[in-house]
């Protein structure tokens, strides 16, 4: 999949909208706006489509009688799959099953199901050792342009101590830097490296980030460096985080909102020739794997018979 910026230079050119500037034309704001609506489509279709296509998993440590635990920051609405427990490093997961409320019990017990709830997932009942792995569906991360060329960055210890980017440069916004907090680090292919760095201001002047703090790399960060590109929020993405073959039906989604406006206006025969273009995207959705799915066993009574 091709990084934003390139996104909308297409998407620019087959509606006509290459010319613009601070008083006239499409800005490229509202381009990005476009594509993080066609992309909150796609995202909507793959979860009604029940697929597997964004299924992940997160594992966490067992707290002894703690029945609230938190969901996944990266959970697209309530999608959780399945939730698994395990005593020890060597032992088989257990799936445990989906609970209503009337269900909850609060005395640590054995570990059998959960409730999901608007802040987290309950334990019933808490339980007092093992971890826990959550298989869920992600929810995309955003899409945004780039918003700086890193000019300078210190990495001392695993931590990101010092930045600066160059104000000089074309992608350089410090306008939406300084109304926000957050950014996300991306290569030159638009490829993140690093997630979510919380910073105070950046001066426009001579374009050093104040971080209230250094920053530590997570494992699943890459080392940052100079000729990288910073992009705004906590997650945050340079280019779509989907199959290649969804580009042509983002660039389609795109077209239509610049050319018929907010999607709930479109007309019945607008709607449908979109639908109909997407149809066997979505049925590609529902069906990411041709492998075999065995009938699962619900009822274990019989391997007491003996």
């Amino acid at each position: 999949m091709k990084r934003l910026e390139l996104l909308i230079s297409e998407a620019r050119e087959s509606t006509g909208q290459q010319r613009y500037d601070s008083d006239s034309g499409i800005s490229q704001a509202l381009f990005v706006r476009y594509f993080k609506n066609a992309q909150d489509f796609l995202q909507k279709q793959i979860a009604i489509a029940k697929s597997k296509l964004l299924l992940v998993d997160e594992e966490q440590s067992v707290i002894s009688g703690q029945e609230l635990y938190s969901y996944p920051s990266d959970l697209f609405l309530h999608n959780i799959d399945t939730i698994e427990h395990r005593t020890g490093s060597g032992d088989e997961w257990t799936p445990l099953s989906k609970l209503v409320t009337k269900n909850r019990r609060e005395t640590n017990g054995f570990a059998h199901g959960y409730i999901t709830t608007k802040d987290g997932f309950l334990l019933s009942p808490p339980i007092d050792g093992g971890t826990l792995r959550v298989n869920y569906i992600k929810k995309l991360p955003a899409l945004e342009k780039r918003a700086g060329y890193i000019s300078a960055i210190t990495v001392s210890g695993g931590a990101i101590t010092a930045m600066t980017v160059n104000v000089a440069e074309s992608s350089f916004d410090g306008t939406a830097i300084n109304d926000q907090y957050y950014l996300c680090i991306v290569d030159k292919h638009g490829d993140r490296k690093v997630k979510s760095v919380q910073y105070t201001s950046v001066n426009t002047s001579t374009g050093v980030f104040a971080l209230p703090s250094n920053h530590t790399l997570a494992s699943t960060d890459s080392t940052p460096a100079v000729g990288d590109y910073i992009v705004l929020g906590e997650d945050s993405y340079n280019k779509p985080d989907l199959d290649d073959i969804c580009e042509s039906f983002l660039l389609k989604h795109v077209e239509y909102q610049v050319k018929y406006g907010d999607a709930s206006t479109w007309s019945k025969e607008v709607l449908n020739d979109l639908n109909s273009s997407a149809s066997g995207l979505f049925e590609a959705f529902a069906r990411p794997s041709d492998d075999v799915i065995p009938i699962p066993i619900t009822n274990f009574d019989y391997l007491d018979i003996g």
